[in-house]
């Protein structure tokens, strides 16, 4: 049984790998995930991810159901839901299980957005905005007081598809909500709340569905709730009470039963005790508690194993296992490269250059055969974009490398563009994508301000260019013109990289454009995605291209090694014959991922320094577990050296960590 939190100490790739790697473990039959609000990576994690997250937890059971039908076991733990992505998360679940004081935020999405043009307004701070797209909604913040009606309709659209499937996924698999009746308490009603700062929504003193019925000129109708209303009728009437109680949560069937953590393994184990003895399906599996577990609140024979603790044995033993696969084992190798945040100029991690040198090492290494690029940004920089877009371009069109682009929780606007060049995109359900457009915003002092704050100017300028990249000069006439000109430049360039990359008319464009923002199950239907699926589908997908692709890289590589042969120095000899791939045509020409099974292999970049290659800048061990913490306790160590060119590292036999306490020097 696994059990614990989603580690901080894991990425979100290495859980993923770790359900996986469960699922085909014959020794593992359930999981008992930890979702307290103490830690866990779940925190930190978007609604994208979570459904992915979801979905490989649904898939573990599917497998497990057939391969252990008496032992099986999926529960869920929290002491509360920090929010409603979270119980989204823990329904994939057969049990949730909460303590008693604690409350589920399922409210459904929404947004309330201020606006600040007003306040600009007074404090004497002008905006000039232009944006290229109707529906390009980032300077509305500042240049309006509200939505205009394409924005307003675009953002209703996005969260009404977003919001069902939410609705959709909790009544999918909490059928217990059937039983809800409607029955909550409201509390007494304040007539008087001086603190209410805006209108409050009238909920009915019997809990209600509030609906806008157009055949009745528009009036508001209240359809009662009952028994055998629907599912999703009970859940939208849920989400108007919500946040709920535990108590309430347990009477909605929102949740199974309320317990602390300390009781839950007791109840899982009674649950399998009454099917079969578990002794037999972990005898070679070493049982690991968590502190918190007493060995007499764990009950005997019920062994379970910490998430991070076993994807460390799965990696000792894939480690083992590659030592012995043979040198001429059928492999696709893939590069995975990440584009994090806002993509900016410069050096910084979400910058340009650390994606493009990632890409090109990618595609310089020899052993990989194609690359996915994890995109997650909500955009940024126009300039950074294209030179992403452009080194995309390069791999596939100069070396001949599939690019699959999986996106992340958001890939819009300059996160949308890098992608644009890819051979596939995919994305999940509750991406959020699109956002082909641009915008262009600056403030302007004004005298009003500068007279109020007592503040004078002086200036020296000797062109007009440089009057208006001031913040103290309003832009108008040509140079206002010429300013929107280039926006619309910039926003014409977007269009055709888009156009180009996903095979779409004039006509095609304009209609997905516009700074449109997309789910990404309605981004499927506009032909920006063309597949539902997470960075682990992403990831079969370049496999299989890549390793398809082979025959077609090979021969050219061949071709550039027999067009290197004819430059030759001033004697008549080849410049260059070295390091190039000799080809056996005979048998690379019959290549197929399907007919080959080879093993998918990850390799990520920019590749980090081996850990003891890292080391060599450390002085003590207590200074190595500041700075390697994660990687020192990943398995138990000793360090032995008489110099650092004789560095040894001993890996010991069992898996719990050790604690490196004294400051012990390395020299």
């Amino acid at each position: 049984m696994l059990r614990g939190n989603i580690s901080a100490n894991m990425s979100f790739l290495d859980t993923i790998q770790v359900l996986r790697w469960a699922k085909d473990d014959l020794r593992i039959c359930g999981i008992v995930l930890d979702l307290s609000t103490s830690g866990g990576r779940s925190s930190q994690l978007g609604f994208a991810q979570i459904q992915e997250l979801r979905d490989e937890i649904l898939s573990f059971a599917e497998t497990k159901r057939q391969t252990h039908p008496q032992t099986f076991r999926l529960a869920a733990h929290t002491d509360t839901f920090e929010s409603q992505i979270h119980y989204y998360l823990a329904t994939a679940f057969d049990n949730v299980y909460m303590e008693p004081v604690g409350q589920i935020p399922l409210t459904g999405l929404g947004t309330v957005q201020p606006f600040f043009r007003n306040l600009l307004d007074k404090l004497g701070i002008g905006i000039h905005s232009y944006s290229r797209g109707e529906y390009k909604s980032v300077t509305s913040t500042f240049n309006s007081t509200g939505w205009s009606a394409p924005i307003r309709e675009n953002m209703t659209r996005l969260l009404k598809s977003l919001n069902s499937q939410l609705v959709d996924g909790v009544t999918h698999r909490r059928k217990k909500i059937g039983a809800f009746d409607g029955d909550v308490d409201w509390g007494v009603e304040e007539k008087n709340n001086k603190h209410e700062v805006l209108p409050s929504i009238e909920i009915p003193d019997s809990l209600a569905l509030v609906v806008s019925d157009d055949n009745k000129g528009g009036k508001t109708v209240v359809k009662s709730l009952n028994k055998n209303s629907p599912l999703k009728e009970k859940m939208e009437a849920i989400m108007d009470a919500a946040p709920v109680s535990s108590e309430e949560a347990l009477s909605m069937g929102l949740v199974d039963k309320l317990v602390y953590k300390r009781d839950l393994l007791p109840i899982v184990a009674k649950a399998q005790s009454k099917t079969t003895d578990n002794k037999t399906i972990f005898h070679d599996i070493k049982v690991m508690l968590d502190p918190y577990i007493s060995s007499s609140d764990n009950p005997k024979g019920f062994p379970c194993v910490q998430f991070n603790r076993y994807r460390q044995e799965r990696l000792l033993q894939k480690q083992r296992n590659d030592k012995a696969t043979p040198a001429d084992a059928k492999k696709s190798v893939v590069g995975l490269v990440y584009v994090v945040g806002n993509i900016q100029r410069g050096d910084a991690p979400s910058a340009s250059n650390h994606a493009v040198s990632a890409l090109v090492a990618a595609a310089n290494d020899p052993t990989v055969d194609s690359i996915v690029m994890r995109v997650d940004s909500p955009g940024g920089d126009p300039v950074a974009s294209e030179t992403v877009w452009d080194t995309v371009k390069w791999v596939r069109n100069v070396r001949k490398k599939p690019v699959v682009v999986s996106f992340g929780n958001v890939a819009a606007s300059g996160g949308y563009y890098v992608a644009a060049a890819a051979d596939r995109i995919l994305a999940m359900p509750g991406t959020i994508t699109g956002s082909v457009g641009v915008a262009s915003m600056r403030p302007i002092v004004t005298k009003t301000l500068l007279e109020r704050l007592g503040v004078t100017t002086d200036e020296i300028l000797f062109s007009e260019g440089s009057k208006n990249l001031s913040l103290f000069h309003d832009i108008t006439g040509k140079r206002l013109s010429r300013a929107k000109r280039q926006v619309d430049l910039l926003y014409d360039t977007f269009k055709r990289r888009v156009a180009s990359g996903r095979g779409l008319g004039a006509k095609a464009i304009e209609s997905v454009a516009g700074g449109r923002v997309w789910s990404g199950t309605d981004a499927v239907g506009a032909g920006l995605v063309d597949e539902l699926g997470g960075i682990y589908r992403s990831i079969e997908v370049a496999a299989e291209r890549g390793y398809n692709s082979r025959t077609e890289r090979l021969a050219f590589t061949q071709k550039r090694r027999d067009d290197l042969k004819v430059l030759t120095d001033k004697d008549g000899k080849p410049v260059v014959t070295k390091n190039v791939i000799k080809i056996n045509n005979e048998a690379d020409k019959d290549i197929s991922f399907e007919k080959d099974k080879p093993i998918i292999e990850i390799k990520k970049f920019p590749q980090q320094l081996p850990l003891l290659s890292r080391l060599k800048d450390v002085d003590s061990l207590n200074q190595a577990v500041r700075i390697f913490g994660d990687s020192l306790r990943a398995v138990a160590v000793e360090f032995v050296r008489s110099s650092w060119d004789e560095l040894v590292i001993q890996e010991t036999a069992h898996l719990n960590g050790v604690r490196l306490e004294a400051d012990i020097p390395l020299k």
